[in-house]
Order: structure tokens, then sequence, then C-alpha cells
């Protein structure tokens, strides 16, 4: 086993797309030959590569260091693994519906793109086979009963059998029957249909979702294979970092440990925000019911969440008798397991549960008492690509120290969508001037149901699209055009479509070795990438000086050093009290930085529009947002 560990470090942030996260495991094999990881995140299937990842790289830093770890840890196990997924029905088989919903899976699997491009039917054909598939008792019965009165009808119209009247009898009967044959076996059809969907409304017992994602109590009874997909997903993270199943799950701290950080995006439904995972300091406090748990991770997974609520009781809080362990403390810090922060990511809508957790109102915490009735608040946790299904944020800085790749899909619903793409090529790595490459591919709008699309990816991916068109961001995202047949919500693709996205995410991976690897240190790529970075930085920071000399023009420097220092002393003096108050020796300290910013303004007065006048297209933004 090959446990050399490359000098040049990388940070990586991969694109959700459900199983189009099918050509991430080639591209990372393809890139940890050159690369370190040092920093990984996503979002959705994203967030399951990049969980994979982190863990991949775990074990390879923990044999580096001389542990003697069982087969299949570090990356030789994730060449396995990515042989796996290229068998068919390997994905598919981790979505394992309940019995409840076992049919409306088989409906959403007949709605995918892929499906219905690799049969001869029509739109007609795909609807009636659907409703077939949502109840064939129901279509049954339909048939049964608009027959039977097509039959009664054409009697009672004929008024009697006689010679004349039977040959139109019998044709009024086969016509009439037929109708409401057909009448009776939609109507059927749809009236099961809403039946099963509204088994969804449940939420206690499906949690929004077709799939739970885990077996529960029974979770790793199976053999791998045949495991759902958390279940599965947290026997191979722990595999990866040289775990066994069996023992507690690894967390972002165990990660932490060799200088690798994990992030994943979530979002917060109930609150219509992304969250970060794991949550940094100051953010707020989630509970669990333990009940949910054991339905949605594995037994070790879910004994561990328990362990940890009992070593970490709240202090800020108190429950009444019997109440104590209804409500139990989330590790949302480094404590969280992988496959929780992974989990909670991939929360695929409707396809898998939601993770329910629970907060308190503010009340409660000034009462200091919990009443259970009136002071919980639930939060439903979902796909993390419904926010932010492209991250490529989450580890950017001014000038950073590393290349931090990204990997994006484009994965549209709309086929037109990828012969509208600059190019031919169905990877692309634009390089920093390739303004026209670096654009997103362009919708063709035919219908009302392209349109719908159209509205729902604009509103789902209109901050990530924008943001990977950046100069500093697109020559280091590498594009990959998938087919309507390639990934998506294609659960049960054919070897041979798998093959070619294995092959897409080879030469993804490729393409950017080429550019920013040279021997065993980085390439003159990643000091142009430097360049155009420096560019839009320092080009965004001129403007930013140049708007506040404007608001003065006469004195600037005199009357904003003046508005500074009033708003200094004021905050000490104010009453009622200002929000984050400080004390006269702090602002003695805050006055003489802001005057040495005041004096590095001053300097660039007497430029020209150096940097600011002729910046990297499209111009960027400097902004303060909150850590999503």
């Amino acid at each position: 086993m090959d446990t050399t560990v490359p000098q040049v470090e990388c940070d990586l942030v991969m694109k959700g797309g459900v199983t189009s996260g099918i050509v991430y495991p080639p591209a990372i094999l393809e890139l940890q030959r050159c690369f370190r990881f040092r920093s990984i995140g996503g979002a959705s299937a994203g967030a399951i590569a990049a969980a994979l990842t982190a863990a991949a790289e775990h074990g390879r830093q923990r044999m580096a260091n001389g542990e003697r770890l069982p087969p299949g840890a570090g990356f030789e196990g994730l060449a396995a693994l990515s042989e796996k997924l290229r068998s068919p029905g390997y994905v598919l088989r981790r979505f394992q519906p309940t019995k409840r919903t076992r049919r409306l899976f088989r409906l959403l699997q007949e709605l995918s793109p892929g499906r219905r491009a690799s049969g001869s039917r029509g739109a007609p054909g795909t609807v009636a086979r659907l409703l077939f598939r949502a109840g064939p008792a129901a279509f049954g019965a339909g048939c049964w009963a608009g027959l039977s009165l097509g039959v009664v009808a054409a009697l009672v119209l004929s008024g009697a059998w006689t010679s004349i009247w039977e040959v139109l009898t019998i044709v009024r009967v086969a016509v009439l029957g037929l109708l409401l044959g057909l009448g009776g076996w939609l109507f059927g059809g749809l009236l099961h249909l809403r039946s099963v969907a509204r088994r969804l409304a449940d939420k206690e017992s499906t949690r929004f979702g077709i799939c739970p994602g885990s077996a529960g109590a029974a979770g790793l009874a199976a053999k791998d294979d045949d495991l759902p997909l958390t279940d599965w997903l947290h026997a191979w993270i722990n595999r990866l970092a040289g775990l066994a199943p069996s023992d507690p799950p690894l967390r972002c701290s165990d990660l932490k440990q060799h200088k690798i950080d994990l992030r994943s995006i979530t979002s917060d439904l109930s609150i219509a925000q992304p969250l970060v995972l794991p949550l940094q300091r100051g953010s707020r406090s989630f509970f669990f019911r333990e009940a949910d748990m054991r339905e949605l991770f594995p037994p070790s997974v879910a004994r561990f969440l328990v362990s940890y609520a009992k070593a970490n009781p709240v202090t800020k809080l108190a429950f009444k008798k019997g109440e104590e362990d209804q409500y139990l403390r989330f590790p949302m810090g480094d404590e969280l397991p992988v496959v929780a922060a992974t989990r909670m990511s991939l929360s695929f809508p409707l396809l898998l549960s939601a993770v329910p957790l629970y907060s308190f109102k503010h009340e409660a915490y000034s009462a200091r008492e919990v009443n259970l009735t009136t002071d919980v608040e639930e939060h439903w946790l979902s796909d993390g690509g419904i926010s932010s299904n492209f991250p490529i944020h989450i580890f950017d800085s001014w000038l950073p120290d590393r290349p931090v790749f990204g990997i994006t899909l484009y994965d549209s619903p709309v086929a037109s969508a990828l012969d509208q793409k600059e190019g031919t090529d169905d990877v692309v790595l634009p390089k920093p001037a390739d303004f026209d490459r670096a654009r997103p591919p362009r919708i063709h709008i035919g219908g009302t149901a392209d349109f719908l699309r159209a509205v729902f990816q604009t509103a789902q991916s209109h901050r990530d699209v924008s943001q990977s068109g950046l100069p500093s961001f697109r020559e280091r995202i590498a594009q990959v055009f998938l087919r309507s047949h390639e990934g998506g919500l294609n659960l049960d693709m054919p070897e041979s479509v798998m093959k070619k996205m294995h092959d897409k995410g080879v030469h993804a991976a490729r393409l950017l070795i080429e550019r920013y690897v040279a021997g065993t240190g980085l390439a003159q790529g990643y000091r142009e990438h430097l360049w155009v970075r420096l560019q839009v930085l320092v080009a965004e920071l001129e403007r930013e000086f140049a708007r506040l000399r404007a608001r003065h023009p006469a004195d600037w420097r005199r009357t904003l050093g003046g508005e500074i220092g009033a708003l200094l002393n004021e905050q000490g003096s104010a009453s009622p009290e200002w929000y984050r108050r400080h004390g006269s020796e702090w602002c003695v300290r805050a006055l003489a930085r802001l005057q040495a910013l005041l004096d590095l303004i001053a300097r660039w007065e007497a430029e020209d529009d150096c940097f600011s006048g002729n910046p990297p297209r499209p111009r960027g933004i400097l902004r303060i947002t909150p850590e999503t």
C-alpha cells in the first residue's frame, strides 16, 4: 500500500447533483496523486464526495505516521469504492423506501429523464405507465366499473335487442364501455396516487421523505452492498479512515488532528437559510430526540450522539422533572460525526427524509426553564443544494496560500442546455481570459415546463453560478457537462453511461493537474491565478477607498476621522448600553488602528485609478455576508 503523501496541498469544493456525484471519486483519485487535501467541502452529493475524501486523507495521514490500519483504508479503499459505484444497480440499492412509500419511489424512477430517454413511449405512454404504477388494483377496479356502466348504459339506450338495432347496440356498448372504462382507469389511478402521495404528509413517520436512509436498529446488519445510504456511508467513512463500521463514527475533530477541514452545507428550512457544518462558536444550540436519531442513523452513530449529550449537559436551561431526556444536545461543533454532517447535507427533498432538530425560544433561556409546550422550535434540515449547491466560497480568502479547486456539474434537466454551452468539450477548465467560456450554459425555454425548471434553477443557483464566472474563480473550477440521462435522478444508469461519467471525472482532474502542477510543486498556472486574485482584490479596495473619500470631498480625512472618534466616545457613554460596548483602553487602541487605515487611504489619494480603472471582468464587489 502506497502511503506517500504529496508535498503540494490543495482545497477542493464539489457541487451537488444526486447521482451526478459518480463523477467525483475518479477525479479525487487522480488529484490525490499530486495533492494532499487540506480543506474539503460540498453540498448534497458533493458533501458525500467531500466526506469520503476527508476520511481517505485521514487514513492516508495515519498510515504515513506509521499506524497499521486494516485493508481498505485511505485512497486504496476509495479506489475500490469507485469501482463498485460503476456497477449497475449499486447506486439504486442505496435508496430503500419504506413499505408505505414504495410506490412513490417507483413513480420517481419513472419520472427520471434517463428512464424517459431510454424508452420509445411518448408523453401519453409515460403518463399511463405512471398511473398504472400508482395502483394496479385501482386501475382494475376503475376499468371493471367503467365497462359495467357502459354495458348498462348501452342496453338502456338501445331499448331492446332487435335484429335492426343489434349491430348498433354492440358498437355503442363497445365505444361507451371503452370510454367509461378508460375514465374509471384514470380516475382510479389518480385517486390511488393521491392517497399514496398523502403519506408523505405524515411527518412523524416519513419526515417528508420517501427513503429514511437508514435501517435504524437493524443498521449494518446487512452486507455492505445492501445497506441503505446513511448506513452504507457510515461504514465507508469509517473504513476509509481505518475504523470498523461498528466503531464510534469518525468526527470532524478527528480530521482536524491531521489538519483536515471538512465543511458541508445544509438548508434549515424552518428559518430559510443555509448552515455551514460543523457550526462555529457563537451559533445557536440545537437539540434532538433520541427516537429520531435511532431511525435516521445506524446504532453506533445514534449511541455516540446520546453519549455525547449525556456527557455535555446544557447548563443554561433547566427541564422539569422527568423531561430531561426528551431533548438532548446535538454536537454541531467539531464533535459532529462526519456522517451526520453529510447526512444533513444530502437530504434530497422528498427522496430522502429531512433531519429534524430543535431549539428553544429566548424566553426559555431568560427563565432558565423549558416549557415543552410553548418553548420548542422545530428545525427541518434538508438538502444543502436548496440554498447553495456549489459553495465555492466556503474556503475563500483574499490571497490563499494554496489552490482552492472546484468541480461543478452542469446537469440541467433542460437537455438543450448542454448544446448551448461555449465550445464542444464536455469538460472545460476556462483560462483567466476566457470570459465567454466561463459563462454558464444558456437554457432554452421552449415551453411551460422549461420555464418553471429555469425559474427553480435560477432561484437555487444564481449566486453560485455568478460567482463561478468571476475572474479568480473561473480558472480554478472544472466544469463537467452531463447529458440528460447522466446523473441527476437517474438512479439506475447502465454501466456504459457510468463509464462515460467516470471518464469525465478523470478528465476534469487532469485538466487541473496540467495547469497547476509542475513536477513536485505548483506550476505557473497557480502564479497567474494569484496575479488575477491580486488585481480583483486591490481594484475593489481602491474603489471602496475612493467612495470613502467622496463622502467628504473638501477635507475627507479630518471629517471622517472626527466621525470615527465621535462614535468611539459615544459608545462608551451611551445609555442604554450599545451592543458589544468597549472600555476606554480598547478605544485608544482602536482609534490608532483606524487612523493608520486613514493614513493608508490618504497615500492612495494622489494616485489615479491604477487598479480599478480596468479591472478583470466581470467586476467583483467587496461585501460582508454571514458565514454560509
